[in-house]
Parts: structure tokens; sequence; C-alpha cells
């Protein structure tokens, strides 16, 4: 009976595990080119809508990275939602569409966002882009976005990277490593797996005859992974554009940086709770495997989580042998941990030496330990709502409350 727990055990790590190091693996010696590319410009009918909640201070340098990319300012539906300084005078200031929303409980990205799509239904146009009002979008991004999505028919995102500010801590650049191993390596993997993506908040594209039929107006704190679950269900699952690039900056402060952290976590483990079983079940009734790829993905742990559940089955395969005497459940595990310290070693290696040097990923181990007690407030206290994230007014790039519910739950 021990046995066979122990060998449960290690297969539960293994399966998710393995597609870990499948999607960095395949992330390094992918040539990082788009199927869905064209070089041809072509015009489409598209608005950029942006949620914004008392962005004043870094705003303008997130439409002069939008307005040269759309023949129109007016292209932009920015959504001034419950704000009290002057977003949106400068929004209407830059020539761009202007929404004010104001509600005493309905606050949120998702309620942004519904309310600007409920502005447009009457003239709907061809396509739509989400792009979170702390953004800059890189030259030709949006035009190969929308490229993307019209040409494959489904939704599109970018590649959407948070960045450490220069001369930050050691942990907000480990930090940033881990949202790009998530929110670049994987997202790789998975195109070259032919399986969907999840959605992760920002550089998103929808054709509007889907993006109209999804109920977005809601305070969930992970929006934007439940609106990548609905798609991938529908058989519209994500396409990862690596060649579209948005970028954000992580808080400078330290309190503020573990906010932000907290929420992403116990987002992502809510939504592993919520929606792990439920999608399991449909794969095995839908025997899709670009469905089963989606839910393994989904259902993989924050990474300094996932290493950490490694050691303590490792701890337990370890003891097991003395009760057992069979060693084939430690070495599965022992083979387990060493292929994830080597994948993400990889990840670094190919795309990241420029985040961290070879001297500052020594301390990435001591990091995730100090990141037990975000998981241990998943127990006992639960963020299930949207926290302003505060930032130094001067920062270019701030989180906004709308768009606290960045899905992006790293490390």
């Amino acid at each position: 009976m021990l046995l066979s727990l122990l060998y449960l055990l290690a297969i539960a790590l293994t399966i998710p595990a393995l597609l870990f190091v499948t999607q960095c693996i395949g992330a390094a010696f992918s040539r990082q080119h788009s199927e869905a590319e064209n070089e041809q410009q072509q015009n489409y009918n598209l608005k950029i809508i942006i949620p914004a909640h008392n962005e004043a201070a870094c705003l303008d340098a997130t439409l002069s990275s939008l307005i040269p990319q759309l023949k129109s300012a007016t292209d932009i539906v920015l959504v001034a939602d419950n704000c009290a300084d002057e977003t949106a005078d400068i929004a209407r200031a830059a020539g761009c569409t202007v929404l004010e929303r104001q509600h005493d409980t309905e606050r949120g990205k998702g309620y942004a966002l519904a309310h600007a799509l409920a502005h447009l239904a009457d003239q709907p146009p061809q396509l739509v882009i989400f792009v979170d009002a702390d953004c800059q979008v890189q030259p030709h991004s949006i035009e190969r976005l929308a490229q993307a999505s019209i040409k494959l028919q489904r939704p599109i995102q970018g590649q959407y990277l948070i960045q450490a500010p220069p001369n930050s801590a050691i942990s907000a650049k480990i930090s940033e490593f881990a949202i790009l191993v998530k929110n670049r390596v994987r997202p790789l993997g998975q195109n070259l797996l032919k399986a969907p993506v999840p959605l992760v908040g920002s550089g998103m594209a929808f054709l509007w005859d889907d993006i109209a039929k999804v109920s977005l107006a809601s305070g969930e704190i992970v929006e934007d992974m439940k609106l990548g679950i609905e798609f991938a269900c529908k058989g519209k699952g994500a396409y990862y554009l690596d060649s579209a690039l948005v970028t954000s900056t992580l808080p400078t402060q330290a309190a503020a940086l573990k906010t932000q952290r907290e929420r992403w976590e116990h987002g992502h483990l809510g939504l592993i709770q919520r929606y792990g079983l439920p999608l399991l079940k449909s794969t095995f009734q839908q025997r899709q495997l670009s469905i089963a790829l989606f839910t393994l993905d989904l259902i993989i742990p924050p990474l300094s989580l996932l290493i950490a559940i490694t050691l303590l089955i490792l701890i337990i395969q370890f003891l097991g042998i003395f009760f057992t005497q069979n060693l084939m459940p430690f070495f599965i595990v022992v083979t387990v941990f060493c292929l994830l310290c080597g994948s993400v070693i990889l990840s670094w290696w190919k795309f990241a030496r420029h985040v961290l040097s070879a001297a500052e990923i020594i301390h990435a181990p001591l990091y995730a330990v100090s990141k037990l007690l975000i998981y241990t407030g998943f127990i006992k206290k639960r963020q299930t709502s949207w926290i302003r994230t505060e930032r130094d007014d001067n920062t270019s790039n701030s989180d906004t409350s709308t768009n606290a519910d960045k899905d992006n739950s790293n490390t």
C-alpha cells in the first residue's frame, strides 16, 4: 500500500513537471518565428481598449507608444474607471475616445472592459486589442497582433514582460526572470506543441465575433486566465505571438512588490483549485491532446512552489526507502528534480542572462524559501479581490486597480 502511494506521488509530480521541462527545452531550441506573421501591412477595423484607474502619471508614455501604430488616436477607447485624477483629461487631449465610469461596488478590470465592449456594440470593429494603461507597446506590435488574429481566427497573446526597474534588488530581478519564463518561455514551448496558451493580461487581440460572446463584467482577480480557459474550452484557445512585445515595470517599493506577488500567487492557486479538476474531467471527455496540454500547463504551480513540492516529495520518497526497500520512486523524483533545475538554468542561459548574472541566480533558492509565507497566506487569508499596487509617482509604468488582476503567477 505504501509503495503504491509513493509511486502515485511520483507520477503526480512527473506529468506536469515533464511538460514544464518540454516547454523550456522546446523554447530554447525554437527559431522564435511565428507562422502567423505576414510582412504585408493590411487595413483592419480595430479598436484598442485601455482600462485605467488613476493612471495620470504613466498614461502619456503608454499613449505615445500606441498612437503612432494606429490610423487615428480615436481608435483607442480608454475607460476611466472610478478615476479621481486627470486620466480622462490626458486621454482626451491625446485624441482618444474616452468613457468615464463610476460605480461603488463593481470595480475592476473586467467591468471596465465590459463597459467598453458595450459602447462599441452598435458599430463593432473587426477586432479589439486589450492593453493595460501602464504598458509600453513596442513598434509594429499592434499590426502583428491584428494580422495573427485575422489569419488564425483565434485570440492572440503577445509577449508581455514585466521588468524590474534599474538597480533593483536581486529579488525583483528573480521575479522578472520568473515572469519571463511564464510569459515567454513556456508559451513558446506550447506553440511548438500546438497547444493553447494562457492569457496574461495585456497585449491580447480578439476577433469581435468571439469576444462579444463572453462575459467580462466581474471582479475576478484572475479574469484574464479565466477568459483563456473559456476560449480553450470552446476550441479557440489563444496563440502566442513572440514578435508582439508589450512591457510593464515591477513596483519599486518592497511592500508593493510583496502585495503584487501575493495577489498573483493567490489568484493562480485559486484558479487551479476551482478549474483544475473540471478541466481534467473535460480533457478526458473530449480526448483532445491540445486541451490536455493546456490543462496541464494551467495546473503547473508557480515555479518556486513547484520546486518546493518536488523537494518535499523527494524527502518523502527518501524516507519511504526505509519502509519499502524500494529505490525506484525515489530515483524517479530525483530525475524529475534534476530535469526541472536543468530546464530553469537552460531558460536563464537562453533568455535571461541580461536579467540575472550567474552570481545573482544562485540566490534563487533563498528567494523561493521566502515565498513560502505567501502560500501559507493563501490557506489562512486568501486574496480574492483587486488591491491597487502603490508605486512611486515618477515611475513611468504604474500598476492600476483596474489592472490589478494581471495574471502573472510567476515564481
